[in-house]
């Protein structure tokens, strides 16, 4: 009986060591994901393409996990594979290279091993998030072996095993195979292969109700980037929110929809959906709710979730001029004065410099901004 307290001991301590092992060998493998993450981040941003994404890609693994469980010919797969193959990693799952800039902001533990999530922000046409799946090796070596869609609402494993069941006519397919949709794919994806946006607006009003009612066939439509004022993209919005207005998975497309129509409480209601969904650790979502606020004249949540987003994302020169937009419709000069001061010191901007790239009208009228403008030319008379 004397020896049960030192054997519970030993074993509280065996015990300790062996979940502090887990712990250090946990760390260790998220550290390898962690890196490769912020590396793709970096080199999407300088070169438009990440060497460390196209190494460690695994086009075999990521196939067969689309191909898992349904039969289609070896020749279609041939020809799908030598078709996908011909697309480096970077453009498969981020797009062709343009303005647009990519930030990898949330990692989560995941069964194989972890998610990195991705917002890409494209100049001329919005926002569109990416998760990307990764796995560690016998070897250690960190594999992506899928990407999720966040406009297409699905992993991208997902929208291979549905296209690729209607292209090859399989049997296994049981919602919608026909010649018209299978047709309309064939046409689409070389529309697509070409970037050709002319070709798409001449075939799109002919498109099948059965298209028009497949998810899957739809979403592939967001590959061509459409401008947000283009009327084939708001054509293409109308057909989606009538067949899919209530599909959780088409929220960040409906977002658009949601704005053209100046319908904002949706576009919220989704952003929060987002947020939750990326632990709220992206600055992009809370951009876009300042935004919508403000188009809804909500000009003090405006103003509170852009410093979220600033608080986040400290060097992004354009929220501040944003924060200055919103204090100017609240007319807190004041606080203006204040702001543009930090603008000016951290961006190392000059007076004339900053008066140029700001539309603040009202605030450059202001007694506040006149006194300030008054200080900092006395200062630049006494130091010549």
């Amino acid at each position: 009986m004397s020896h049960l307290p030192r054997l519970h001991l030993v074993i509280v301590v065996l015990c300790y060591k062996l979940a502090f092992a887990v712990y250090c060998a946990r760390a260790d493998a998220d550290s390898h994901f962690l890196s490769l993450f912020q590396q793709i981040e970096q080199e999407m941003n300088t070169h438009g393409k990440s060497q460390a994404l196209n190494q460690a890609f695994d086009m075999k693994a990521h196939l067969d996990r689309g191909f898992s469980g349904i039969s289609v010919s070896p020749g279609f797969y041939d020809s799908l594979t030598k078709r996908i193959n011909k697309e480096t990693p970077s453009v498969y799952i981020f797009g062709m290279p343009s303005n647009k800039k990519i930030r990898f902001f949330h990692m989560k533990p995941s069964p194989q091993g972890a998610e990195g999530y991705f917002r890409v922000s494209f100049q001329e046409t919005g926002v569109n998030y990416f998760r990307l799946i990764a796995k560690s090796t016998s070897t250690k070596k960190v594999q992506i072996i899928d990407f999720y869609n966040y406009l297409s609402g699905q992993f991208q494993t997902e929208s291979i095993r549905i296209l690729s069941l209607i292209l090859s006519q399989s049997n296994n397919y049981e919602v919608i195979a026909n010649d018209s949709i299978q047709k309309d794919l064939t046409i689409i994806a070389q529309f697509i292969r070409n970037h050709d946006i002319p070709g798409l607006k001449k075939y799109y009003p002919s498109l099948s109700r059965s298209y028009k009612k497949n998810w899957t066939a739809m979403s592939t439509l967001m590959r061509f980037n459409l401008d947000y004022h283009d009327p084939l993209y708001q054509m293409i919005l109308n057909d989606i929110a009538i067949q899919f207005g209530a599909d959780p998975r088409a929220g960040l497309i409906l977002m658009d929809y949601y704005y053209l129509q100046r319908d904002y409480k949706p576009v919220l209601q989704i952003l929060d959906v987002l947020s939750r969904e990326f632990a709220h650790k992206d600055a992009g979502v809370y951009m876009l709710k300042a935004t919508t606020y403000y188009l809804m004249d909500n000009i003090e949540n405006a103003l509170k979730n852009i410093l979220i987003y600033i608080n986040m994302e400290p060097d992004d020169e354009s929220a501040y001029q944003m924060q200055l937009s919103f204090l100017q419709e609240l007319k807190k000069y004041d606080e203006m004065v204040r702001v543009t001061k930090f603008i000016m010191k951290r961006f190392n901007l000059t007076l004339k410099e900053f008066q140029t790239s700001s539309n603040l009208e009202g605030f450059m009228r202001s007694a506040e901004f006149q006194k300030f403008k008054q200080q900092i030319n006395k200062t630049l008379s006494k130091s010549q």
